[in-house]
Formats: structure tokens, C-alpha cells, sequence
């Protein structure tokens, strides 16, 4: 009878793969941090964006999560019956939201990225990369920043559609 062919495994992308290893290890985490506030992984990637950047509009969240109104709107009731974040009015425009992070919010995103940036640490350290978390950080940074303008990565989103939602 024929054999099965097995496909051949990728011997191209070593970059791709690798990042694409660290980002499904960063999704991993976040399931895990989420897990332990009692939400969702989107409910938790929403807080880490408020977290890292501010008060934020509700449509501007929505776009970079890549969600609507319709799903957002439960996902911030949730945020705000736990405690972690509110809306408030724009300070410019009170019809328009903003999204602030509460002190619990805080407090809960304060211990969630120490630890993290502990276990980077520690990693980093284990496979003696030579460099510390900061310069990690900085070399993360920059290289997304490189790789964003060599993409044309104009933004959280580069969906037409959403940007303009």
C-alpha cells in the first residue's frame, strides 16, 4: 500500500520561528496571568494596554484588540465589576469615554509584570545571554521598532476597516 509522505520539516525563517516560539510563549503567560484574575485572555490583554499606555478611548482599544462595540462593551463591564478598570468622560469632549485603569488594576498589572520581568531575568541569566533585562528590553524594543518601519507596520492594527472603525 502507499505510504504516507511526511512533509519536510521548515528549514528556512530561523528568525520567524523563533519569534513565533516567543509569541506563543507570551500568549501562554497571559493565559496563565488571566487565568489567575478570574478573566479571559482578551479581558487581560485589554488591561495590559491600559496598563502600558494609559487612559485610552473605548474605539482605540477596540481596534488594537481587533474587536467591535458589540464585544467590547462586555469585555469593559467586566473589567470594571472586577475593579480593574473604569471609563470615565474625555476630558476635552464629555460625550466621548475614556478607559483608566483603576488602583486595583494597577496593583494586579504591577505584580503580574514583576514577575514576569523576574522570569525573563532568570531565563536570560540561565541560557547566559550575556545582557541584562534592561538591555533585553531595549534590544526588544528597537527591534520592533527596526521591524515595524521595514514592514510598513503603521499601527495595532494595519486593517483598513478597523483604523477607521
Amino acid at each position: 500500500m502507499g505510504e504516507t509522505a511526511i512533509p519536510a520539516l521548515a528549514t528556512g525563517g530561523a528568525a520567524a520561528r523563533a519569534i513565533r516560539r516567543l509569541m506563543e510563549v507570551g500568549d501562554a503567560s497571559r493565559r496563565s496571568y488571566a487565568r489567575r484574575l478570574g478573566l479571559g485572555r482578551s479581558d487581560y490583554l485589554a488591561l495590559s494596554y491600559i496598563y502600558c499606555e494609559g487612559p485610552i478611548q473605548p474605539r482605540d482599544l477596540g481596534a488594537r484588540l481587533g474587536l467591535g462595540s458589540g464585544t467590547l462593551t462586555p469585555l469593559l463591564d467586566r473589567l470594571e465589576q472586577r475593579g480593574y478598570a473604569a471609563r470615565t468622560s474625555y476630558p476635552a469632549d464629555r460625550r466621548r469615554l475614556l478607559i483608566v485603569m483603576t488602583p486595583d488594576g494597577k496593583a494586579v498589572m504591577d505584580e503580574a509584570f514583576a514577575e514576569f520581568d523576574g522570569i525573563v531575568d532568570a531565563a536570560l541569566a540561565e541560557i547566559g545571554a550575556g545582557v541584562g533585562l534592561g538591555e533585553f528590553a531595549r534590544l526588544l524594543e528597537q527591534l520592533s521598532g527596526a521591524l515595524a518601519v521595514r514592514m510598513d507596520f503603521t499601527g495595532p492594527t494595519d486593517d483598513p476597516a478597523a483604523a477607521g472603525a
